[in-house]
């Protein structure tokens, strides 16, 4: 009782001391959180003004393009309109927003030094976006109808352009140059304002980080306090009395076990860690003695080995040792038993293997059932049967010799594959090893009657995968599996023997019938002879009919193609023109199908069916045939197939006869290719000489809106004034026309709305043998768009040069460096701050300036690629640096924006460059700063690991991102694994058993949950009580991205 009294006075003052610390770094740590967490928010507040000062460029930008007259920018002008407006509201009241990219939570608004300027912005914010969505909503253009137009009249800042058609007034509307004169001057003053807001809050920021370092040097003075008590602690009362007890555990690994046991507190769990050694001293001892007993029996006889060890894993490694003796020396006996049986086998096979395949089998057979200790057996060899009268083949398993089997076996001699089991042997060629033999399947004969066998074994007799037959042995006891693996290693050397017995049986048959053919063949000669008498004949009056065949076919090979098919189209002869002409040779030509020789198109159409079956059915063909020549070459042929019958007076054979008119027939199809390729692709106007219209083709009709009998029969007259007079203009042209000279120019038509309908083409006499004009034909090419966009061309020239001067006189009086380039890089517009700044680096840069030629050679792909992505369509920020005429770096946030047209394509680039050389600086301080806290971070993170308790932190997957080195050591010293961050904690620190528990604690730490718990647990024989703590770590937008563990061991 009193031991117990004091452990737990003990563990009293250890938790309210480990109390007293975390509460005291807790507290510490919250006190720092606010202190970063107003840093934070001062860092955001900055960010956002930043973005509200390039948000409000943007928008000036793009109201510029909707007043040139670009449509599509309007709902990216409504867009940053929108953007600016949450920006301004953020700053004034906080709240989340997307700002560069990122989401930003404003949990407070900015400080009442900088409110004065965030209201003034808010007051000019109310009068510029009325214009500005003036400018986003009203329409660019107000069409009115007037009696005359007005003179046009053109104003330095904006157009006052008039397009006058038909009566009808196009004018700029004034609501939008009002708004847009509205915009020009008051952007500068709002972006004025922004600067002087963005000021301020760097001040503020400045002052925030000053703050925050200073409290985390009074968080690292407190910690660092604490951990040193906590450390004198932990080693007077657990370090020292632990060495001791590790110096006993090493003697004990040295094999020293004759030391004496260091005194330990019998106060606290030590003493339990000291007599859990004393057991294991006495446990090593007893197991030497029983390892040395069992090594003198070679395990012979029974160890009592429970008597003298109170392990339970070694002494059931013990008896393992005894029962694995036991093994071994059967296994010992079943070697010896089978290789006698193989020297058996090996002397029968070589005695009878030259004798027949029955005295071979009953040697083996009852040889191997006396051997194997079974009752009776019997050896089937694999055959083969011819069907007389299909000529099928049957393969089946013959009984060529069995041992101690009754008289109704030999009633089944083949077996044929799946006639049974041992049919099924023969299909899948495995062992079959039966052990619940089916009632009736055989019985067992003896002197005392007979019975049912208990195992049926049936092992294939296989040589190379062949089947070369089957063994099928029955016992009274079932077969031990040494002595199946037995019979199958045998089983290999019974199929070689037996296969080879086979082959010599079938080569004595060979002989035997070669002999009979021999002597067949005698008289067939003799026959032979005589018939060759008669037809030496025959052949004589044959040779003369050739003669006269041969004449006639050279005087048809040297003027016609001739080839000759049988029934199906395939080649049996041709002459030397048709080889010729298709360039290929006779012994090329010779088997080749006519398909092969046409296009497939036709090759395999019904109508090249219908065709050849046509011929077949002695129906003649001719007329002009493509045919494909070698290497893909066409021939067109005049020719004719003619079907030539035998004596029966059925078709035998196919004969074309023809000429080649491959260059007639091209000359015809280009012919032909070169009018259709001309009507498809120009408008064209047939006319008599009269002037009136006898045809006219599509094109013309769908260029001027008639349908063709509206305008046959008219006068060409009616196409140029829509009126049937003739006037002098096409009477002169008539006269030229008649007279053989063809006229070409551009032409005005009139389509069926009165349009005028422009051509440009030539009218061209068309004459007869004698040279006569017969009629006359226009062709034309539609010209009417080009003209259109001709004029359309010369008007924007001219509102472009208006606009540029407008746009020029806006940019010149910003502060920002602006200038654009157009896709082939050429300055379109660069204003005097840029120009300024470009003399500063000893570059003029004027308009018409190739840019990539101000860059420097050993940076040029560096600072080209911002304009190539930017002509690709992408907006890229980024800062660059020069030196100034003072020779201080400048530094500035340069935009590259794509300037687009109304389709939506890339023409051009604008650059902005902002001064941000002081914000540079104050980044530059922040750095410094930010190296430090790491300095700061090392240094606690040394003192963590100098603690004996564990601690370690995850993520919100439970992977490691932080632990000390005392978890580290314990996780090696008991998992012999080394953890690494980005690890899964709760498998790499903990045990699998307790995998499910760990991983409840951190869902919930991972919820928000803090967790304070004690447990106890078992650790080297000891009861340890562990104490957990875990704190949920949260951001600055209240989730919970990391949990602290704390893990105490007393």
């Amino acid at each position: 009782m009193k031991k117990a009294y004091k452990r737990q006075q003990l563990y009293t003052v250890f938790i309210v001391v480990l109390l007293a610390i975390l509460l005291s770094v807790l507290s510490t740590a919250a006190w720092l959180y606010v202190r970063f967490d107003g840093y934070r928010q001062a860092q955001q507040l900055l960010e956002v003004g930043q973005q509200a000062s390039m948000d409000l460029q943007q928008l000036f930008i793009e109201a510029q393009q909707v007043a040139a007259g670009n449509e599509n920018r309007r709902r990216s002008l409504q867009e940053q309109l929108t953007s600016y407006a949450v920006l301004l509201n953020a700053l004034d009241r906080g709240g989340e927003l997307e700002a560069g990219g990122q989401t930003i939570k404003l949990t407070s608004a900015v400080s009442q030094e900088a409110r004065p300027l965030l209201r003034k912005m808010q007051e000019k914010w109310k009068s510029y976006r009325l214009y500005a969505d003036t400018l986003a909503s009203q329409p660019l253009y107000l069409i009115e109808r007037e009696e005359a137009p007005e003179a046009l009249s053109l104003d330095i800042d904006l157009e006052q352009a008039l397009q006058v058609q038909g009566g009808e007034t196009k004018r700029l509307n004034p609501a939008i140059t009002r708004a847009m004169n509205y915009l020009a001057s008051e952007t500068f003053v709002l972006l004025a304002l922004n600067a002087k807001l963005n000021q301020q809050l760097q001040l503020e920021l400045v002052e925030a980080q000053g703050s925050f370092y200073w409290s985390i040097a009074v968080f690292v003075l407190i910690n660092m306090l604490v951990l040193l008590m906590v450390a004198l602690l932990v080693r007077n009362r657990l370090l020292h009395p632990l060495r001791s007890l590790l110096h006993k555990a090493k003697s004990i690994e040295r094999g020293d076990i004759s030391g004496q046991m260091p005194p330990v507190d019998e106060n606290n769990e030590l003493s339990e860690i000291a007599h859990a050694i004393e057991r294991m001293e006495r446990n090593i001892l007893g197991t030497s003695s029983l390892i040395k007993e069992l090594g003198r029996s070679q395990g012979a006889n029974q160890v009592p080995y429970k008597q003298q060890i109170d392990m339970p894993v070694l002494a059931e490694a013990i008896q393992s040792v005894q029962m694995r003796f036991t093994e071994v020396q059967e296994e010992e006996e079943h070697r010896a038993w089978a290789s006698q049986g193989l020297s058996v086998f090996v002397d029968v096979l070589r005695e009878y293997g030259n004798q027949d395949i029955q005295t071979l089998s009953y040697a083996l057979i009852s040889r191997l059932v006396e051997y194997v200790g079974a009752a009776q057996g019997a050896l089937y060899v694999m055959e083969e049967d011819e069907n007389r009268r299909t000529g099928e083949k049957s393969i089946y398993a013959e009984l060529k010799a069995c041992y101690a089997y009754g008289r109704q076996k030999f009633l089944k001699n083949r077996v044929y594959p799946r006639e049974g089991v041992l049919g099924q042997a023969l299909v899948d060629g495995e062992t079959i090893y039966i052990t619940d033999v089916p009632e009736g399947y055989t019985d067992i004969q003896s002197g005392l009657g007979g019975a049912e066998p208990r195992a049926i074994l049936i092992v294939p007799l296989k040589l190379n995968e062949l089947l070369v037959g089957v063994l099928e042995l029955a016992s009274f006891h079932e077969f031990e599996p040494y002595k199946i693996e037995f019979i199958e290693r045998i089983a290999t050397n019974i199929a070689s023997t037996i296969n080879n017995v086979k082959a010599n049986e079938r080569t004595r048959l060979l002989l035997k019938r070669q002999e009979d053919v021999v002597n067949a063949l005698r008289q067939q000669e003799e026959m032979l002879t005589q018939n060759m008498e008669e037809l030496q004949a025959t052949q004589e009056e044959m040779e003369r009919n050739q003669a006269a065949l041969s004449a006639q076919s050279f005087a048809i090979g040297s003027s016609l193609l001739n080839i000759e098919y049988d029934l199906y189209g395939s080649v049996l002869n041709a002459n030397a023109l048709a080889c010729e002409v298709l360039r290929y040779s006779l012994t090329e030509l010779k088997g080749k199908n006519h398909r092969q020789l046409v296009d497939t198109e036709t090759a395999y159409s019904p109508e090249y069916d219908a065709f050849w079956q046509a011929l077949r059915e002695g129906e003649p063909k001719k007329g002009e045939f493509k045919h494909i020549g070698k290497e893909g070459k066409e021939v067109w042929l005049q020719a004719s197939f003619v079907p030539v019958p035998d004596h029966r007076g059925k078709v035998d054979k196919i004969l074309f006869l023809g000429f080649d008119i491959t260059e007639e027939k091209h000359k015809i199809l280009d012919y032909e290719a070169q009018l259709q390729a001309i009507y498809r692709t120009t408008a064209v106007i047939t006319f008599d000489l009269q002037a009136n219209i006898l045809e006219v083709n599509d094109l013309a009709l769908r260029s001027l809106g008639y349908k063709k009998s509206d305008l046959v029969g008219k006068h060409i007259s009616w196409l140029k004034n829509r009126t049937i007079a003739e006037d002098e203009d096409s009477k002169l042209l008539w006269r030229k026309l008649k007279g053989g000279i063809a006229e070409y120019g551009e032409y005005c038509f009139y389509d069926h709305e009165g349009k005028e309908c422009w051509f440009e083409g030539s009218f061209n006499p068309v004459l007869d043998p004698n040279g006569s004009t017969i009629k006359v034909v226009f062709f034309g090419t539609d010209i009417t768009g080009r003209k259109e966009a001709e004029r359309q061309m010369q008007e924007a020239k001219r509102r472009a040069y208006i606009q540029h001067e407008n746009l020029l006189a806006l940019i010149n009086n910003t502060e920002d460096r602006i200038f654009s380039i157009d896709k082939n890089f050429f300055v379109t517009i660069i204003n005097e701050n840029a120009r300024r700044m470009f003399r500063q680096i000893g570059r003029d840069v004027r308009e018409g300036t190739n840019i990539l030629d101000t860059l420097p050679r050993d940076r040029y792909e560096l600072l080209k690629e911002p304009y190539q992505k930017a002509l690709e369509g992408e907006t890229i920020r980024a800062e660059e640096s020069y030196i100034g005429a003072d020779g201080r770096e400048i530094y500035l946030l340069v935009s590259y924006t794509p300037i687009r047209d109304d389709e939506d394509k890339t023409i051009g680039v604008t650059v902005f460059a902002k001064d941000i050389t002081d914000l540079k600086h104050q980044e530059e301080e922040l750095l410094q700063a930010k190296r430090k806290m790491e300095e700061r971070e090392q240094e606690v993170e040394a003192i963590l690991n100098s603690l004996d308790f564990y601690i370690f932190t995850f993520d919100t997957r439970m992977n490691l991102t932080f632990f000390n080195k005392a978890i580290a050591d314990e996780v090696l010293k008991r998992r012999n694994i080394h953890i690494r961050a980005g690890e899964s904690a709760v498998k790499k620190i903990h045990d699998f058993e307790e995998a499910d528990y760990w991983q409840s604690l951190y869902e919930r730490g991972l919820k928000g949950e803090v967790i304070v718990t004690k447990r106890e647990i078992e650790k080297g024989g000891k009861k340890v009580v562990q104490e957990i703590r875990i704190e949920p770590l949260r951001n600055r937008f209240g989730k919970v991205y990391r949990c602290v563990v704390i893990i105490q061991e007393h």
